[in-house]
C-alpha cells in the first residue's frame, strides 16, 4: 500500500493538536517535567537508531555543526521550559510560550524568507487574540520568582523559534525524520540520568505511558511538524501552531472537566477560525 502524505498545513495543525496532550500525559502519569522531557528525547531517538538504519548512517557520517547546534539549543531550551513551569503560573507561562509562533514569523521576515500577506499577519493576531481571550480572569501578579520564571519562559520561546527557523532550513535536504533524530541525539543523553533516576519508582504503567508519550509526541507530533514546516509560509505554520493551545484547552475540558467562560470558548473559536483560514490562504 502506497503511503498517501498529508496536507502540510494538516500536518502542522496535527501536530498542534498531538503537542495539546503533553500536559495530559505529564498530570495523568504524575511525571516530572524533566522526565517528560527525557522520554520525548531520548524514546525517539533510541527507535530511530534501532529501526532506521539508513538515518543511523546518515546522522553519523555527514556531520551538521548547524543542526548539532540546533539540538544543544534543545536542551538549553527545555531545561528553561522547565524553569518557567516551576517558578510561573502555568497560564501565564503559556502566553509567553506562545510568543514563539510571532518570533518565527518575525525571523522569517527579517531573513528574507516571507513576505506575509496582510491576510495571514490579520490570522496571526486573531490567533493571538483567541489565546488572549483563552487567559481571561487570570490575575497578573509580579514577584521576583515568578519574573525569572516568565523571563526563563519567554527565553525558552525565543531559542524554540530560531530553532525552527534553523530547522526549516535544514529540511529543505532532509527528511523530517532525519532531524527528529539529530533533535533527540544529544537531548536524550542529557535526560537520560532523569530517567534513571526517577525509573525504580515508577510503576509499570506510567514506564508504558512514558515511552507513548515518546513515540506520539517526539515522533509522531515533531515528525508531522518538521514535514509541515518544510511545507509551509513560516506564517502559515505559526498560525497553525496554535492549535495546541486549542488542544490543550478542550482536552482540559474532557479529560479533567475543566470549566469555560463564554469569554474562553470565544477565543478557542478564534484560534479554531484562524487556523481554518490559515489553511484555505496557503
Amino acid at each position: 500500500m502506497k503511503f498517501v502524505a498529508p496536507p502540510a498545513e494538516l500536518a502542522v495543525f496535527s501536530a498542534a493538536c498531538i503537542f495539546g496532550l503533553a500536559g495530559v500525559f505529564v498530570k495523568l502519569l504524575e511525571m516530572p517535567v524533566t522526565v517528560a522531557a527525557g522520554f520525548r528525547l531520548f524514546v525517539p531517538g533510541v527507535l530511530l537508531l534501532l529501526f532506521a538504519p539508513s538515518l543511523r548512517r546518515r546522522v553519523f557520517t555527514h556531520h551538521s555543526p548547524l543542526l548539532l547546534l540546533a539540538s544543544a539549543i534543545t536542551v538549553v531550551r527545555i531545561l528553561l521550559w522547565v524553569a518557567g513551569l516551576s517558578w510561573a503560573p502555568l497560564s501565564k507561562a503559556v502566553v509567553v510560550l506562545f510568543s514563539w509562533p510571532l518570533l518565527f514569523t518575525l525571523m522569517s521576515i527579517v531573513a528574507g524568507q516571507e513576505r506575509p500577506s496582510l491576510r495571514t499577519l490579520a490570522l496571526l493576531g486573531l490567533a493571538v487574540a483567541g489565546l488572549g481571550l483563552l487567559q481571561h480572569g487570570t490575575e497578573w501578579r509580579w514577584d521576583s520568582r515568578e519574573t525569572l520564571g516568565l523571563l526563563s519562559m519567554f527565553v525558552s520561546a525565543l531559542l524554540f523559534a530560531g530553532n525552527m527557523f534553523i530547522y526549516r532550513q535544514a529540511l529543505q535536504s532532509r527528511s523530517p525524520m532525519e532531524v527528529v533524530l539529530r533533535d533527540c541525539l544529544l537531548g536524550g543523553v542529557v535526560f537520560l540520568p532523569f530517567i534513571l533516576w526517577y525509573l525504580p519508582g515508577f510503576s509499570v504503567p506510567q514506564v508504558v505511558g512514558g515511552v507513548g508519550y515518546g513515540v506520539l509526541i517526539g515522533l509522531l507530533g515533531y515528525g508531522l511538524l518538521y514535514y509541515g514546516l518544510a511545507r509551509v509560509k513560516p506564517s502559515v505554520a505559526s498560525v497553525l501552531a496554535y492549535g495546541e493551545v486549542l488542544s490543550a484547552v478542550l482536552l482540559g475540558v474532557v479529560v479533567f472537566d475543566e470549566r469555560l467562560s463564554a469569554v474562553h470558548w470565544l477565543g478557542a473559536g478564534c484560534i479554531l477560525l484562524a487556523a481554518a483560514l490559515a489553511r484555505r490562504a496557503h
